[in-house]
């Protein structure tokens, strides 16, 4: 094997491996082929539902001395909020098109509005601070974002995340998806929440789990994500001449 050749002159470093070029600073790296831009226009970034959806039951009440019989009075409280289980979930590729022969890397941007949209969530799992918030994004919608690394974390919240990358496959641009949930799964929002005030103690209890009055526990939530925009696509290529 051959030693490369290795020459410094005028602040230019050239190193050769026969006809091969290996290091040249007078050269561009990489080339981008802006010719070859992959425009797509809509594009169409979606995630399903949740696989597996659960809840959580709260139950509180409270007596008190009334002008009754018996001379207790109690309330009672009921709350369910959804729950969704831990899952690890690759959704389908999705072909985006051909690439150029050589590519080898990829630049790109996109520009993104959500249009389906999770219902608002809890802000915590305790109804004594139940603020509710938007679905949680960390696309900035109708702007322009570049993907570094071609690939973007799209929505996450507390121990669950949803992220996308573009990669080259088999000389074709491809989007690939996924949702995970942590081992402990989260809490999102409220099913159904109700209470009775003032009924006699003696009464049998209503509003406990399995109770007569007791609160809903389907989960009918639907977390599916969609979000409409254009992709663009660059592909680069290394080069080693000038």
């Amino acid at each position: 094997m051959a030693t490369p050749k290795f020459s410094f002159k005028a602040g230019r470093v050239l190193m050769q491996d026969g006809s091969r070029t290996v290091l040249d600073t007078a050269a561009k790296s990489f080339n981008a082929v802006p010719g070859a831009v992959i425009t797509i226009d809509p594009f169409t970034l979606s995630y399903p539902d949740f696989a597996s959806k659960g809840y959580r039951y709260l139950y509180g009440s409270q007596r008190y001395d009334a002008d009754i019989p018996g001379g207790k009075a109690r309330d009672e409280e009921c709350r369910t909020l959804g729950t969704v289980n831990p899952e690890e979930t690759t959704l389908p590729n999705i072909d985006l098109g051909a690439l150029p022969i050589g590519t080898d890397f990829l630049e790109t941007r996109i520009k993104l509005t959500r249009t389906l949209s999770p219902p608002k969530m809890w802000w915590s799992g305790f109804p004594a601070n139940a603020g509710l918030y938007d679905w949680p994004s960390e696309v900035i919608a109708g702007q322009w974002m570049q993907l570094l690394g071609n690939s973007m974390i799209a929505e996450r919240g507390d121990n669950w995340a949803r992220l996308f990358e573009i990669v080259i496959a088999s000389g074709r641009a491809v989007l690939r998806r996924r949702q995970t949930v942590g081992t402990l799964g989260f809490t999102s929002c409220q099913i159904m929440h109700q209470y009775i005030m003032g009924d006699n103690d003696t009464n049998a209890r209503k509003l406990r789990e399995g109770d007569a009055y007791a609160c809903g526990i389907v989960n009918t939530t639907n977390y599916a994500s969609t979000y409409t925009g254009v992709l663009e696509i660059t592909p680069c290529s290394y080069r080693s001449g000038p």
